[in-house]
C-alpha cells in the first residue's frame, strides 16, 4: 500500500513508492514469558515427570499412589541437588556403629568352662557380624527409607557365615498387621507378571527369590491367591515373620521429605523468574533513526538503508543484550532494566530457599554456614528425627541374634551406638572409658 505525505495547504506531494520496511528487521529483541521449570535434564526413567507442569508435580506429592510417589521421589533425588543433599545428610547423620555384648544374668556363676564357652560363642557372633558389613547395610536401608518411605527385606537362608539380605520391591509389599511389635510383611506375586512377559526369563528371576515365594507361584497361576477384601488385589502372601522385615517412619510408607518438594519447586520458579529479570536488565536497544528530507521523503534507497542497518549491526557485533532497530519513526527506549540497585532478587531467592529448608526441618546453616547460632540445637533435632529408624535397626538385629545365636545357656545383645558424623570423636572417648570400668 502506498503512503501519501501531506505538504502545506495547496501543494500536492507525489506518491512515495512501496517500500518493504520489514527488510530492515535484522535483529529483534524478544523476552520470553516466564515459564518456570525445575527440571532441565532428560532422564529416561522420569520423562513422564519432565513433561508435567509444576502444578501436576505438586499434586503427585499430595496424592495416594505410593508407587508413583516413590518413582517421583527417586527421580527428584536425581535431578534436584537440594533434595538429594538433604536426603543424604539425614540418612548418613548416624555412623551406625554397634556394640555386641553377652547378656549375662547377675546370679550366674561363671566357671572356667562356661567362660571359655561364652568367649567362643562371642568370637563366632563377632566374626559373623564383621563379615556382614552391618554399617554399609544400615546406611543403604536408611537412604531407602528416606528416599522411598519404606524398606522391605528378606533374610536369605543359603548363607551361614554372614547376614545376607535380599531387597524386596516396595511397590509389591505391604504391612497391615504387627506381631509383638514387629510388622508382618505381605508380598504380591503380581510382581513377576509385571517385570517381564517372557516366561523363561520370569522363571529365572523367580529362582532368585526365597523358597516360600517360589512355592507360592503355582498357587498364583492357579488363581488360588484371591483378594481378601473387596477392592483388594489378588496374589498376596504372608512371609515368614523371622525372615521378612520392614523399616519406615511413623508407620507411613510415604517418603518423609515429600512435603518439602512443593517448596523446592517454588524455589525453582523464583530462580527462573529472577533469571529472566536479570536478562531483562541487561537488554539494550540501539536505535538508528533515519530522518526524512524537506519533502518528507526518505533520502536513501532501500538497499542503502539496508547497508546502513547492517553497518550498525556489524558495529555492535555479538555484544550481549544489545539489539538493533532501524526506523523512520520517532522511537525511543532508555532502558529495559527494572531496578539495577534493587536487592529484591537475592532476597526473594534467599527467602524461598529458607522456606524449603524449613519444610525439610533442616537448618540452612548446615549447608550455607553464616552463623553457628542455634546450629547445635538444629543438629540435635536432626538426630532425634532419625533416632526411631536407628532403634528399628537395633530391634531387627536383636531379633536376628535371638533367632540365630541365643540359647538357654548364653544370650547376646546388640546396641546401636548414637555416634553421628558430628559427635563420634567425643562419644568414642566416652565409650572407651566405660569399657575400662568393666
Amino acid at each position: 500500500m502506498g503512503v501519501t505525505i501531506t505538504a502545506p495547504f495547496g501543494t500536492a506531494m507525489p506518491q512515495t513508492p512501496n517500500r518493504d520496511f520489514g527488510m530492515l528487521k535484522t535483529r529483534s529483541l524478544t523476552v520470553k514469558q516466564a515459564q518456570a521449570k525445575v527440571y532441565k535434564d532428560e532422564i529416561d526413567a522420569g520423562k513422564m515427570f519432565d513433561r508435567m507442569d509444576n502444578s501436576k508435580l505438586i499434586e503427585i506429592t499430595k496424592g495416594a499412589d505410593l508407587a508413583q510417589i516413590r518413582k517421583f521421589s527417586r527421580w527428584y533425588y536425581d535431578t534436584n541437588g537440594m533434595y538429594a543433599r538433604a536426603v543424604r545428610y539425614l540418612s548418613d547423620i548416624y555412623r551406625f556403629d554397634f556394640m555386641i555384648y553377652p547378656n549375662l544374668k547377675l546370679d550366674d556363676e561363671l566357671s572356667e568352662t562356661k567362660q571359655k564357652s561364652i568367649l567362643k560363642s562371642f568370637n563366632e557372633i563377632l566374626e559373623h557380624f564383621d563379615a556382614s558389613a552391618i554399617q554399609l547395610m544400615a546406611r543403604q536401608w536408611a537412604i531407602k527409607v528416606c528416599l522411598e518411605g519404606a524398606y522391605y527385606g528378606y533374610i536369605c537362608d543359603d548363607v551361614n557365615d554372614k547376614l545376607v539380605i535380599q531387597d524386596l520391591p516396595a511397590d509389591y509389599c505391604r504391612s497391615r498387621f504387627s506381631h509383638r511389635g514387629v510388622p508382618l510383611v505381605e508380598f504380591n506375586m503380581q510382581y513377576f507378571e509385571k517385570i517381564t512377559r517372557d516366561k523363561d526369563y520370569r522363571m529365572k528371576i523367580l529362582a532368585l527369590f526365597p523358597d516360600e515365594i517360589q512355592a507360592a507361584w503355582p498357587k498364583y497361576e492357579a488363581q488360588q491367591l484371591q483378594p481378601e477384601d473387596k477392592g483388594d488385589k489378588p496374589g498376596w502372601i504372608l512371609l515368614d515373620t523371622n525372615r521378612a522385615f520392614k523399616f519406615n517412619f511413623t508407620d507411613s510408607d510415604k517418603p518423609p521429605f515429600l512435603s518439602a518438594i512443593p517448596a523446592l519447586i517454588e524455589l525453582g520458579e523464583v530462580q527462573d523468574l529472577e533469571k529472566e529479570k536479570l536478562l531483562q536488565q541487561i537488554q539494550k536497544i540501539l536505535i538508528q533513526q533515519f530522518e526524512l528530507d524537506k519533502n518528507n521523503q526518505l533520502p536513501f534507497t532501500m538497499p542503502e538503508l539496508q547497508r546502513l542497518n547492517q553497518n550498525a549491526i556489524d558495529m555492535v557485533g555479538d555484544a550481549v543484550g544489545v539489539s538493533v532497530l532501524s526506523t523512520v519513526a520517532n522511537v525511543h527506549l532508555e532502558d529495559l532494566a527494572v531496578d539495577k540497585t534493587s536487592n529484591q532478587s537475592v532476597a526473594s531467592i534467599t527467602s524461598q530457599r529458607e522456606i524449603a529448608y524449613d519444610d525439610f526441618g533442616i537448618s540452612t546453616n548446615l549447608f550455607n554456614t553464616e552463623s553457628n547460632l542455634s546450629l547445635d540445637k538444629s543438629i540435635n533435632i536432626d538426630e532425634a528425627f532419625m533416632k526411631p529408624l536407628l532403634l528399628q535397626f537395633e530391634q531387627f538385629f536383636n531379633r536376628y541374634i535371638e533367632w540365630k545365636f541365643n540359647n538357654d545357656n548364653i544370650k547376646f545383645r546388640l546396641k546401636m551406638l548414637t555416634t553421628t558424623i558430628f559427635n563420634y570423636i567425643e562419644l568414642s572417648d566416652k565409650y572407651k572409658d566405660l569399657t575400662k570400668l568393666g
